[in-house]
């Protein structure tokens, strides 16, 4: 249900982010050539490497596991079979199972990591990165329609509409972010946090109104 709550907030926060970075051209154009040739090497190359797309996909799993403080007890993945983690710890409870065991299919791990170092960088290198976080989004979107599917057990064992919800809103909270982050920088954080907090309590307080 919390997550149901947070969709109008963080819609709008990327429908913001979206916005600002397309009247920010010198971003816009090379996420967008990033993107372009990203979509391209994918459809030629990348697709076929389904050793690359399983540990990248178990990588992320584990990624959040380390930030719910879990502890990794098994990494394994094969050429063909897809592959696993194990994870031991209970910080974070279920919430933190869940974000675990979804993660792949709305963080988009490589672009993000590029993002939150972009800051840290020379004007020099970062006109090269930028490209780089376009072409990883175009990575990130099309492995993750390849590998979304109802027998996916990531998916299976939690519910595909218990999935979809969850997915979809972090989805947006997510990609908004990392557009906030791109243009804003660290500061970022706050703009997004702000937006997506009066959004949600703009729509609480027009809910009870409604009820009441």
């Amino acid at each position: 249900m919390i997550f149901f709550l947070f969709i109008p907030g963080v819609a709008k926060a990327l429908y913001w982010s979206l916005v600002n970075i397309f009247n920010h051209k010198e971003t816009f154009w090379p996420v967008i050539t990033g993107f372009v040739f990203g979509t391209v090497i994918w459809r030629i190359f990348l697709k076929r490497l389904r050793w690359f797309n399983t540990f990248e996909h178990e990588l992320t799993h584990a990624i959040v596991a380390l930030m719910f403080f879990r502890k990794i007890k098994k990494f394994e993945m094969t050429q063909n079979s897809g592959g696993h983690i194990v994870h031991v710890g209970t910080f974070g409870g279920t919430f933190g199972s869940e974000m675990i065991g979804l993660a792949p299919y709305f963080l988009p791990t490589f672009s993000l990591i590029l993002v939150l170092i972009l800051p840290l960088i020379s004007r020099e290198l970062y006109s090269w990165m930028v490209p780089i976080v376009g072409f990883t989004l175009a990575y990130h979107t099309f492995s993750t329609i390849d590998e979304t599917d109802e027998i996916q057990p990531d998916l299976n064992s939690r519910g595909l509409l218990y999935s979809a919800i969850v997915i979809t809103s972090m989805t947006l909270a997510l990609h908004g972010l990392l557009f906030i982050l791109l243009i804003h920088g660290y500061s970022g954080f706050g703009i997004w946090g702000s937006m997506v907090y009066d959004t949600t309590i703009d729509i609480l307080g027009w809910l009870f109104a409604f009820i009441s």
